[in-house]
């Protein structure tokens, strides 16, 4: 049985926070940074945009055993959709579910994530080649031409 994404988006940053004096991340607590769904190009960029760094947060449940998660990442065109087209991938991504009702949270860092322009943009989660059941999520991004 495939895990399912219960939660799955883009942020600037997520981490694990715990209390110092417990060192036991069994008691921590994640922090999520500016979840992103729609941003603008930095003014002046009206194409070829490259973020260095952005993070996908992601909360997995439902399976059992061993996963190999890859996640992709593409330019939708909405008008053709078979003129979408991937611009990277990453992975792959080890996980264990020790069980059914185990709840697993993690973060992949992404670096060097190219927006050639102002559209909308899909990241994936895949196993064995097909996308997890909640393992998509959207981000639009806007020209920075805005005045």
């Amino acid at each position: 049985m495939r895990p399912i994404l219960r939660l799955f988006f883009v942020c600037e940053d997520a981490v694990v926070n715990f209390l110092p004096q417990q060192a036991d991340l069994q008691f921590g607590w994640w922090e999520i940074r500016k979840p992103l769904f729609h941003v603008w190009m930095p003014d002046g960029f009206s194409q070829g945009l490259l973020v260095p760094e952005l993070c996908l947060y992601y909360q997995l449940t439902g399976g059992h055993g061993d996963y190999h998660l890859f996640f992709e990442f593409e330019q939708l065109d909405l008008a053709m959709p078979k003129k979408t087209r991937k611009l990277k991938g990453w992975g792959p991504i080890h996980v264990h579910c020790p069980d059914r009702l185990a709840v697993i949270e993690d973060v992949v860092t992404l670096s060097d994530i190219p927006f050639p322009k102002p559209e909308m943009y899909r990241f994936s989660v895949k196993e064995s080649g097909e996308t997890l059941v909640g393992g998509e999520t959207y981000l639009n991004v806007f020209s920075g031409d805005h005045q």
